[in-house]
């Protein structure tokens, strides 16, 4: 992110960032743009007397700046699923005029840490320590090293008595029991222990629209959540086997929907579930195809309708939880056939994920219950071959495309498309 489009980045991610810790936040909160980092704080006008025009307040400030450790860590969880923060840290914030404070707010920083640690490791002689600094400010009058030697210096000899006393490490192949981070900004000084990593990637509704194939398995859900990651809005499209499946399938589908429409954010344009009957089609199939390629044909048509729908709802690419060679459908082979059904781009971002990574992503999201619970057989099983084809022959399945043009498959695609159904996002379940 850079460059003239860093201000439409930023304007995104902090609207984000408001509509998922708004309940999380306490209701005083404020976020704003501060020297280079977005600042989630009490009262933000101490850090910066002039906000810039897109602040977006939470609730009206208070004078207290400091969040109790309950709402930090509430404020941290409601984080972990906001594509584009690559981490966070709670700080202290310090006046740079008042460099006795800056010590003072360094040592109560580092008091806190070394009485968690001290409960955890109570045989414990000895805890290393290393400070960092870093100036964005060139002008102050102290350098980097200077710094950490001054605070640093400060911290641990209040430790001389104590047991464990605090010993100062810097070799940087080693990772110190404390670290404490500086910086010494235009106005203040922010002080941190922790760096806590987030899920990366780019602000949701920065890159364009995309419509996922979901089905009710663990794969596709992850999928969606990838793609968002890397700045994307999503529609889904499922494909409905009734009556051979039952309606367990789409309250499923419906239920993994709300879960990963908390991570974009709202908007009529976008996070709608879109089932289209199938059934049909696959009779069709069933009737004319050899059976080794009923699960190839279905997947085709899958592709064929739902490029047909991203038109319609202006989709710029398909994206499925493909994984090589997971099933029989998903070789290079087969996968290869399936992609010429479709006329948009298609994106696979599970394609070379190990299954327990996927299994483990879908807990962190909050799917992997909802993948694993009853109604799990979704329109592939119905009419499934008993010894599936791993690498379809196009010859085979061009013949297979004349004989169900003889049974007006066309027609077929029409009708399903059009008695297709909308699920918005708010609709309860």
């Amino acid at each position: 992110m850079g460059g003239k489009n860093r201000h439409t980045f930023e304007k995104r991610m902090f609207s984000n960032i408001l509509r998922r810790i708004g309940e999380a936040a306490p209701e005083d909160a404020a976020l704003t743009l501060y020297q280079g980092y977005m600042v989630l704080a009490r009262d933000p006008t101490r850090l910066k007397k002039q906000l810039p025009t897109w602040h977006l307040p939470i609730r009206p400030p208070t004078d207290d700046l400091t969040f109790a450790a309950m709402e930090v860590e509430r404020i941290g969880n409601a984080l972990k699923l906001i594509p584009g923060i690559h981490s966070y840290s709670p700080v202290k914030v310090a006046d740079r005029n008042d460099w006795d404070g800056v010590r003072a707010k360094a040592l109560a920083l580092v008091a806190a840490e070394w009485r968690r640690l001290r409960a955890t490791r109570p045989t414990a002689q000895v805890f290393t320590f290393r400070a960092e600094c870093s100036r964005s400010d060139k002008s102050f009058h102290m350098t980097s090293p200077q710094i950490t030697s001054d605070i640093g210096g400060y911290v641990v000899g209040w430790f001389d008595t104590f047991q464990p006393h605090l010993e100062v490490d810097l070799a940087r192949n080693r990772q110190a029991d404390i670290k404490l981070s500086i910086k010494i900004r235009q106005e203040s000084v922010l002080m941190w222990l922790l760096r806590i990593p987030l899920s990366g990637g780019l602000p949701v509704g920065t890159t364009g629209k995309v419509l996922v194939l979901l089905s009710g398995g663990f794969d596709s859900p992850v999928a969606s959540e990838r793609v968002m990651n890397r700045g994307c809005t999503v529609d889904w499209v499922h494909f409905d086997g009734y009556p051979y499946t039952s309606q367990e399938v789409i309250t499923k589908v419906r239920r993994i929907q709300r879960v990963l429409n908390a991570i974009q954010p709202p908007g009529n344009e976008f996070g709608n579930l879109y089932t289209i009957p199938f059934s049909k089609i696959q009779e069709a199939i069933r009737d004319v195809c050899p059976e080794a390629y009923r699960t190839v044909m279905y997947r085709i048509f899958m592709m064929k309708l739902a490029s047909r729908l991203a038109c319609a709802v202006r989709a710029l690419a398909l994206v499925t939880g493909d994984n090589m060679g997971q099933v029989a459908s998903q070789t290079l082979g087969n996968l290869m056939v399936v992609d010429r059904a479709a006329t948009k781009l298609v994106l696979r971002p599970l394609l070379a994920w190990n299954k327990c990574d996927i299994m483990a992503r879908a807990r962190e999201i909050g799917t992997h219950d909802l993948s694993s619970s009853g109604g799990t057989e979704d329109c592939c099983t119905v009419f499934a071959p008993v010894n599936p084809s791993t690498s379809a022959d196009p010859r085979t399945v061009e013949r297979c495309m004349k004989r169900l043009e003889e049974r007006d498959i066309e027609g077929l695609l029409d009708q399903a498309l059009k008695d297709r159904r909308r699920h918005r996002r708010d609709d309860i379940v």
